[in-house]
């Protein structure tokens, strides 16, 4: 009997695809069918496109009779569903394909998006407990993972939406149950939590602040350390909340036991008119909390030492708790890409063909020559740092834990060959990652290498001129210039995900919780989801922006073309600080502490002043 002749059916995706009629199952036979149902729940209402359903249903497989065999499928599913397909579908056709017509409080899906907005607007009214009622009723929708079992090729994106929200509402249920003084009760489903996500940071803290509310001191900095192990896996440092939390916990703050995680509560905003000494106050609260404020002034040019002066073709060093320069040191010409080991920042000189190495101890600068190009470096946790030579089709490794062998690379150090040219790099994931891009030899793919055997593992298809890459969130993100796209590639996948992205994206940086990209020509910082994939906000920057990095409770981009530094909140993607530099910036990382920028000289070759 079909569905419309007993009632109005109820679709479950959260979980295993599920479809009952007065509490009744109504089976969906053959696994087509089932991909096809799933796909149009995922987009009530919405039009699914005929070439988005065949990708779902076939993928890269797809039969020369899948438009048909796909007619055939939706026939079906209209005979399943509807009691009388001549007096009204439920699935309808649509010049844009084909929508499923159900009433949104029909799919599990949609009613765990409401209770959800109706949590968070009770949560934010001040009503705790009404709020943390709906969190929990939102979360009972769930049943295990979106449409469990059904194969859909071309819906991950969809998929972790979806999945990202179930997760935000478990962590908002875990901070109330915190504010609320259950950390004891929490105990036992973080640990399974961290163990099941252990790159989520948020679950971390939480977990460290349950331990610490029920006055396990020492539990709790032990988790912080686990933290730090599980991160370091994929190339990555705890974040700057996680860092301030540990620092809290180590001073026994009281306040921890039943305050709110930072980016839990609501920014604290100035008053209009506050006195003096509050206002100071009021600001050296907010920069222990961690928070980056605009109106911050810097201390009185009369009460600290002269900047040094930014020179052409050196490496800048910056102190991000004041945003001034404090060190500038002269390297190579045309220094561009900048990695970083526990003693060393490295710098790639294109314009001489020079690695310069800075002792961070001694300040004294090492030159490595005989390179062919010198152009992206990366760093390995063990202290190796790889280099690529553009159009060279190999990666070099230029020092072993952190030292340069001796005359490098006339001594014929190691090197691995690549099908085509050498670009972008990353580390993560165990591997060490090179784009080759079409303008320089390369057929526009990334490369994984194997940092343990060092041994080239697989290649997969990315956008068009693929010039950066970061690892970061179990992923590889690779932004593709003339593709107007950014790749994401996991380890063991040769099938990269795409995500669009207008304006010539270049530089791409991961952390803060999302994933940060340069577009060039519409002078942007795109942030980017990584767990939905979806882009999030478009933040105006200065003019040729180039390079980006977090650290230090901020997000920094480079600006070449009118010789400036942008500093972004990432709490509220804001613009918080544009730094004028006397030269044009290139690169830009985050290490030590400190954030570090190569700066040219006006009118070299990579420079257009």
């Amino acid at each position: 009997m079909a569905a419309a002749e007993r009632g109005g059916a109820e679709f479950r995706i959260l979980g295993p695809l599920l479809v009952l009629v007065d509490g009744e199952e109504l089976p969906v036979p053959g696994e087509k069918l089932q991909a096809l149902l799933g796909r149009l729940l995922l987009a009530p209402g919405h039009p699914v496109s005929a070439e988005r359903l065949i990708d779902d249903l076939w993928g890269e497989e797809a039969p020369a009779t899948a438009r048909q065999s796909l007619h055939a499928h939706v026939t079906r599913l209209r005979r399943l569903l509807d009691a009388d397909p001549a007096g009204g579908s439920m699935l309808a056709s649509d010049p844009r394909g084909y929508v499923l017509q159900v009433d949104a409080d029909r799919i599990d899906a949609a009613r765990f998006r409401q209770l959800l907005a109706g949590a968070r607007s009770e949560r934010q009214a001040g009503h705790s407990a009404a709020a943390r009622e709906q969190y929990a009723s939102a979360l009972a929708l769930w049943r295990g993972s979106v449409l469990e079992g059904v194969r859909l090729d071309a819906a991950d994106g969809d998929r972790a939406e979806l999945e990202g929200l179930r997760f935000a509402a478990l962590e908002e249920r875990i901070d109330l149950d915190l504010e609320l003084g259950a950390g004891g009760e929490l105990i036992s489903e973080l640990e399974q939590l961290v163990r099941k996500e252990p790159y989520r940071e948020r679950l971390w803290a939480q977990l460290m602040l349950a331990r610490y509310a029920c006055g396990r001191q020492a539990d709790s900095l032990a988790a912080y350390q686990d933290a730090r192990a599980a991160l370091a896996e994929v190339g990555l440092e705890p974040g700057a909340r996680l860092r301030e939390l540990e620092t809290r916990i180590l001073n026994q703050d009281p306040k921890l036991a039943t305050e709110p995680l930072p980016a839990a509560r609501a920014r604290p905003r100035l008053a209009a008119r506050r006195p003096v000494a509050a206002l100071l106050a009021f600001v050296a609260a907010v920069i222990v909390a961690g928070i980056v404020v605009a109106v911050r002034d810097d201390p009185p040019s009369a009460a600290r030492p002269a900047a040094p002066a930014v020179l052409p073709n050196s490496l800048v060093e910056l102190d991000p708790a004041t945003n001034r320069v404090v060190s500038v040191t002269r390297v190579g010409e045309g220094p561009d890409s900048i990695a970083a080991t526990k003693d060393a920042i490295w710098v790639a000189n294109s314009g001489d063909r020079t690695v310069s190495k800075l002792d961070l101890a001694t300040r004294q600068v090492r030159v490595v020559g005989g390179v062919p190009v010198a152009h992206e470096l990366a760093s390995s946790l063990s202290g190796d740092v790889w280099l690529t030579s553009f159009e060279a089709p190999v990666v070099t490794l230029i020092a072993s834990r952190g030292e340069p062998a001796d005359d490098a690379f006339s001594s014929s150090p190691p090197q691995v060959r690549l099908p085509g040219s050498a670009e972008g790099l990353a580390v993560g994931g165990g591997y060490l990652w090179v784009t080759s891009p079409s303008d320089s030899g390369g057929d526009d793919t990334v490369s994984w290498i194997d940092l343990r055997t060092r041994r080239l593992v697989g290649s997969a298809q990315v956008g068009l001129l693929p010039l950066f890459a970061a690892f970061g969130y179990g992923s590889a993100w690779v932004s593709n210039y003339k593709g107007d796209s950014v790749s994401v590639v996991r380890p063991g996948s040769e099938r990269a995900e795409t995500i669009p992205l207008v304006g010539g994206p270049l530089g791409i940086a991961v952390g803060e919780g999302a994933v940060w990209v340069v577009a060039f020509w519409s002078r942007e910082l795109v942030r980017i989801d990584p767990e939905t994939r979806r882009v999030l906000r478009r933040i105006p920057v200065g003019a040729g922006p180039n390079a980006v990095a977090v650290g230090g409770g901020a997000v920094w981009v480079t600006n070449r073309d009118d010789r400036s530094l942008t500093r972004i909140d990432p709490a509220t993607n804001r613009v918080v600080r544009t730094i004028p530099l006397a030269a044009p910036p290139y690169g830009v990382r985050f290490a030590h502490g400190r954030l570090w920028v190569t700066v040219q000289r006006c009118g070299s070759p990579a420079v257009a002043c």
